[in-house]
């Protein structure tokens, strides 16, 4: 038997383009499209946040050498 949502799943990463981005063009990107978040984190919790987004820029500002 073959599974329905193999097929959706294949066809929607055939349809998705790969960017290689550099890591400036990836944090600009992440930022642009996700602000009213930051601005959020930023003015109502002081910048505590563990979603996977905050954690994701966290690890790319600890290791890429980017100041926050």
């Amino acid at each position: 038997m073959s599974n329905p949502s193999t097929g959706t799943l294949r066809s929607l990463q055939m349809n998705t383009q790969y960017k290689p981005y550099t890591i400036d063009e990836l944090c600009q990107t992440i930022w642009e499209e996700n602000l009213e978040h930051f601005d959020y984190i930023s003015q109502m919790s002081n910048g505590d946040c563990d979603c996977r987004l905050c954690t994701a820029f966290g690890v790319i500002y600890e290791y890429g050498g980017i100041d926050a």
